[in-house]
């Protein structure tokens, strides 16, 4: 038994020494301001409402808010103090 335990051992010890790990290529997301507000890496869509900061923010179109903003920039959804 004491043979079988050592001879097991040694035919799995070469594997723990084994380099195993692959490197982890960081993942690009697709970001769609015209869709989602994005908070903590996190999608939310229009009219979404949530805590920030300790002020209740909304998911809103830009041109629906009193923001200045670019002509190019109409169509963007942004978060908005309400």
């Amino acid at each position: 038994m004491k043979k079988a335990i050592t001879i097991l051992l040694m035919a799995f010890a070469p594997l723990s020494f084994a380099d195993t790990s692959q490197p982890i290529e960081a993942q690009k997301k697709n970001i769609d301001e015209t869709k989602f507000c994005y908070y903590a890496d996190l999608e939310y869509s229009k009219g979404a409402e949530m805590l920030q900061v300790g002020k209740n923010m909304t998911c809103t179109l830009i041109g629906e808010s009193k923001l200045k903003y670019k002509k190019e920039q109409e169509g963007i959804l942004v978060w908005v103090a309400n």
